[in-house]
């Protein structure tokens, strides 16, 4: 079987690398290298999302919690939503403001540079240190396959990873993550089968049940318990708030959606009908935002909105504040900070 599992592993990492280097396009500027030109499909980033979430450390160690106890552990995700539903409402609006391209931006337009370097360097430091762990786990079962020392396990999944990365930007990043979580998905439900099958079949399920690994919830109140419902709920919010609402890991490849409106992310300018007419509308939207600004007509909107803060003038300034920098660099135009409507 070496020889299969060989030939597997090394189309992977062709796969991998055409995935990437072909779905990545050509990289115009930074715009197109580091945010994927702002127009990558919404399903793409929220399937990134997950594989980025989904490492080789959560496929390696989470079976081992549920082996060694049960499924109390999936109460984090009902947290988890809590937060991102907060990160979408609270977060997401301001990272869309303008031409922003990290998170670190936007805390230093609120709270000033030396934020902005001091939660920049903790995530370098912090992303350094757990992608180092990550990187290792990933070459422990390769070199089981291929009975490659550690150090060249590493540098195997290094340099693979270096090359679609450095070439393709984000967009070849997020195309090679789609890829990998089918495969995370897919070999997820070959293991279930497989076990099922060792364990005795169907039957098995009846028998963990009866021994209560197939416990989800625990809604007792406790300090000392690893898993409950109210810690999960709590303890989910307050990291999915920091690792989906300040982490540019995750935020990077928020940004590189179209915007932040979901009337936009479900087609995701998945035709080219769809994309055309946002582009014109976004055109013609920005326009508008020029002209008002042009003919001196921004205080007196600036005026109105702070008045009535959900009047048509809020909307529109809002509306053009968020499509001037996009219908500019789309048509590759020099992009500013962003028009100051509210003067």
């Amino acid at each position: 079987m070496r020889s299969v599992d060989l030939a597997i592993v090394a189309l992977y990492v062709v796969a991998a690398l055409a995935l990437g280097l072909v779905l990545a396009g050509r990289q115009r500027d930074a715009n197109d290298y580091f945010l994927g030109h702002r127009g990558l499909p919404w399903w793409a980033i929220m399937l990134s999302i997950v594989a980025t979430e989904t490492s080789a450390v959560t496929v390696i160690s989470v079976p081992g919690v549920a082996a060694t106890g049960n499924l109390t552990f999936l109460q984090l995700p009902f947290g988890y939503l809590v937060g991102r539903i907060g990160v979408a409402a609270l977060l997401l609006p301001g990272y869309f403001a303008g031409t922003q391209e990290t998170a670190y931006t936007r805390l230093e337009h609120r709270f000033g540079p030396r934020a902005r370097r001091t939660a920049a360097a903790i995530f370098l430091g912090t992303r350094s240190v757990a992608d180092a762990v990550r990187v290792f786990a990933t070459a422990i079962p390769l070199a089981i396959i291929t009975r490659w020392s550690l150090p060249a396990g590493i540098l195997a999944v290094g340099l693979v990873t270096l090359v679609y990365t450095l070439i393709g930007g984000l967009r070849a990043v997020v195309w090679v993550d789609v890829m990998q979580l089918g495969v995370y998905v897919l070999g997820a439900v070959a293991t279930l089968i497989v076990a099922l099958g060792l364990a005795g079949g169907s039957g098995a399920l009846a028998t963990a049940l009866q021994a209560g690994k197939l416990q989800v919830f625990d809604f007792s109140v406790s300090l000392t318990r690893t898993y409950t419902f109210w810690g999960g709920l709590i303890g989910g919010a307050l990291l999915a708030s920091a690792s989906h609402g300040t982490d540019h890991l995750i935020v990077q490849r928020l940004l590189a959606s179209l915007s932040a409106c979901p009337a936009v992310g479900p087609w995701g300018g998945s035709t080219p009908e769809v994309e055309r007419a946002a582009d014109a509308a976004r055109a013609r939207l920005c326009e508008l935002a020029h002209a008002f600004h042009a003919a001196g007509r921004a205080g007196e909107l600036g005026k109105r909105a702070s008045a009535e803060p959900h009047s048509p003038a809020r909307y529109l300034i809002e509306l053009a504040e968020r499509a001037w920098p996009w219908s500019r660099s789309r048509r590759g135009d020099a992009v500013p900070g962003g028009p100051e409507l509210r003067q």
